[in-house]
């Protein structure tokens, strides 16, 4: 009997293998993808660390437009550099006894600073973003961008680095700072005009829009009764002046007594109006007296004015008459309300407006419309502008800034935007 061959002698025989010849082609083409898809993710992951450090670096931010902490401190000592001299009358200094002091609009100028600065730094960040969406900058603003850090370059610190740096890093930024702190600050001073060209065309042409923006305009009455002095007309009716002021003559005797005596009828007819008593101002009475006391400045109805912030119409007559336009674009509709001028005294009625009558569409150069698109389009920026700013994302670099204690910025490196 034969003998069983062991497990462990026994040998498995493999066939030899056969060698096959790949398309070099393709060992290529794999190669290529592995070395392509290793550059991808090094690239990504490069970016990834730039992009993460400028975050690091940001102190204001919506979206895409961002200040770093350098630019945040350059646009808060200007920021402080504007109010200082905007409240000089009221002995502004930079010291924090001034920001201490009693405001006029606010608990002190400390309180008004704070929300000055947040609202110029938030308003930077969204005029960036608007300029960004709506445009880009051309050889011609970047040829004025170089011009503008040029000027102050050489003409203010004689082209040396150093003696820029000396004053400049006082306020928190240096000359490799500087370029693209007037990038940001050109791109939100133009921010408007990107706006305009991109949306008037269809802004204007859009009713409901055209409409909503004709709404919010005051409808008034301006009654004029002079009772200290008067005009000069010259023979065509025009108003004389003698450079930029206005001739007047004084009201004395028989005259100044009937003025005194009809505005003070209006005056009693108004305390009575809206309630049961015979005598209440009527708009057959206060048309009368518009007659009698037809208003100098060129309305084609001078029995009603269209006043609106954003019109060229409304900014000029506050030149001569800035407490009546004031309150004027305070009163509520169906109300009277007298105001005193240097003249004498003007007696305000406000209506309603009635969007259906398509006033707005009366731009002949006697008009209060005069501008009226145009105003619908800076109505509707300011709008986005402001909706924007409130957005900004403020991060603690910019609540850990004293701006009592962070200087205002050297006139010498304010520049000429």
């Amino acid at each position: 009997m034969k003998s069983k061959k062991k497990n462990s002698n026994y040998k498995i025989k493999f066939e030899p293998e056969k060698k096959v010849k790949k398309p070099k082609g393709k060992v290529f083409l794999i190669t290529f993808v592995c070395i392509f898809l290793s550059l991808v993710l090094i690239a990504g992951i490069i970016i990834t660390a730039v992009s993460i450090s400028r975050d690091r670096k940001t102190v204001a931010k919506y979206q895409g437009a961002t200040l770093t902490e350098a630019e945040l401190k350059f646009f808060a000592s200007l920021c402080k550099y504007d109010f200082l001299a905007t409240w000089r009358k009221y002995g502004a200094d930079d010291t924090p006894e001034f920001f201490n002091s009693s405001c006029p609009i606010a608990k002190n100028f400390g309180e008004l600073l704070e929300f000055k600065t947040k609202q110029f730094i938030t308003q930077i960040v969204a005029g960036n973003y608007i300029f960004d969406k709506y445009s880009r900058l051309t050889d011609d603003d970047k040829t004025e961008i170089e011009k503008i850090v040029n000027d102050t370059f050489v003409y203010r610190f004689d082209s040396s680095e150093e003696k820029f740096n000396e004053e400049a890093l006082k306020f928190g930024f240096s000359y490799d700072d500087y370029k693209g702190i007037i990038t940001k600050f050109y791109k939100y001073t133009r921010s408007y005009t990107a706006f305009y060209a991109a949306n008037y065309q269809t802004m204007t042409q859009d009713e409901a829009l055209c409409k909503s923006y004709y709404s919010e305009y005051s409808k008034v009455k301006l009654l004029f009764i002079n009772t200290e002095k008067d005009y000069k007309y010259d023979s065509t009716g025009t108003r004389i002046t003698e450079g930029k002021d206005f001739v007047y003559s004084e009201i004395t005797g028989e005259e100044k007594e009937k003025r005194l005596a009809d505005a003070e009828a209006i005056r009693q007819a108004i305390a009575k109006y809206g309630t049961d008593e015979s005598g209440q101002i009527s708009d057959t009475m206060f048309a009368n007296y518009v007659t009698k006391y037809p208003s100098p400045y060129g309305a084609k109805d001078q029995n009603g004015f269209y006043l609106h912030d954003n019109a060229s119409y409304t900014a000029w007559l506050k030149n001569e008459q800035l407490m009546v336009v004031n309150e004027a674009l305070l009163m509520e509709p169906g109300t009277y309300k007298e105001v005193e001028t240097k003249q004498g005294v003007c007696f305000i009625y406000k209506d309603k407006i009635d969007v259906s009558d398509f006033a707005y569409l009366d731009t002949s150069s006697e008009s209060c419309f005069l501008d009226f698109f145009q105003g619908l389009v800076k109505n509707e920026y300011e709008k986005l502008l402001l909706e924007i700013a409130d957005m900004v994302e403020l991060r603690e670099a910019y609540n850990n800034l004293d701006l009592i204690a962070h200087p205002k910025l050297n006139n010498l490196l304010v520049p000429r935007i």
